[in-house]
């Protein structure tokens, strides 16, 4: 039986604002997460008003009928298993902060509910190096420079855009012989990473931070003029999809792209396969221990394009379990 959470909620708030602030109760979240948690639970109370359910409704007291019939109307309206696995967790989060942990479980996991497998193979290929310096002729200024940072250190598109405080210390470190670049802006969750510098990608670091370097000393210290992150991020996808790069050939292509040179590195100075990726996941900012997420998300449409796929990764491995 749940709890009071009078302390963290009232019945005055709405059933967003209680699943939310239950959610993030004693327990911190990336703001990201915090985006995606609001919107699950936006959709639950836009579910709640379609469906006539009473205002009061609460992680304490939400029914399963109620969660079978809100999983049913998204799955109806074609929403992808995957966007509703995600949400199912957003609920069970809430749900076990007031101490419906059985009732999380048993009832709201994503075989419970009904909700059809999902993979997380992925299907993007890394850009080709024609592509990539077709898009480079293409771009100019800014554009060209932050694209230039990305395909060569795999940064996050929002990690580029944030790299500007970073750019003199990186150069300082490069020019000082250090084989990895410390990002700490921009990135997923705040967690920092060290990206090594392959001996073969040296130089082209350095051209690209220089690149970066020059068009920020020319911009009173911005890489992209704007008045928040977010209009940053707007104007620069939108110059990205001006040259090429989005769709199949998006920022992610580029990240797939030197991942998959990583890799090859990896294995080519006697890494086992295993190790390979584990050391791919540090750079891309994943961890050290999420080998079968990167190679199914980011290397195995390339490898298998190839004819070099790895049979040691099952599908079973990757498909979502209720």
């Amino acid at each position: 039986m749940g709890v009071s959470m009078s302390s963290i909620y009232n019945n005055q708030d709405s059933i967003a604002a209680k699943f939310m602030k239950a959610a993030l109760y004693k327990k911190h979240a990336a703001t990201l997460t915090k985006r995606r948690m609001y919107s699950s639970f936006h959709n639950l109370q836009n579910h709640a008003r379609r469906s006539g359910w009473s205002r009061d409704t609460s992680p304490e007291g939400i029914t399963e009928k109620q969660m079978l019939g809100y999983v049913r109307a998204r799955l109806d309206h074609g929403i992808a298993s995957r966007t509703v696995h995600n949400e199912l967790s957003h609920f069970r989060r809430a749900l076990k902060a007031v101490m419906r942990h059985e009732f999380a479980m048993r009832v709201c996991g994503s075989r419970a509910l009904g909700v059809p497998r999902a993979s997380r193979i992925g299907k993007g290929l890394a850009i080709s190096n024609i592509d990539f310096e077709l898009a480079m002729q293409r771009a100019s200024g800014v554009t060209r420079a932050l694209l230039g940072l990305q395909r060569s250190l795999g940064l996050r598109i929002r990690e580029a855009l944030c790299s500007g405080d970073c750019l003199h210390l990186w150069l300082k470190d490069l020019e000082n012989g250090c084989k990895s670049l410390h990002v700490t802006r921009g990135t997923k969750g705040g967690r920092g990473r060290y990206i090594f510098i392959r001996p073969d990608n040296f130089q082209t670091v350095i051209e690209s931070v220089k690149a970066a370097i020059e068009f920020l000393d020319r911009n009173d210290g911005k890489l992209v003029s704007s008045t928040c992150l977010r209009t940053a991020l707007d104007k620069h996808t939108y110059r990205l999809a001006k040259i090429g790069i989005c769709g199949p050939k998006s920022t992610r292509s580029l990240r797939r792209a030197f991942a998959l040179d990583q890799f090859n590195y990896y294995l080519n100075i006697g890494n086992s396969e295993n190790i390979a990726l584990m050391l791919v996941s540090r750079d891309l900012g994943h961890g050290d221990k999420r080998q079968t997420f990167i190679y199914n998300s980011y290397l195995r449409a390339t490898l298998e394009a190839q004819g070099k796929g790895l049979s040691k990764f099952s599908v079973r491995k990757v498909s979502k379990k209720g």
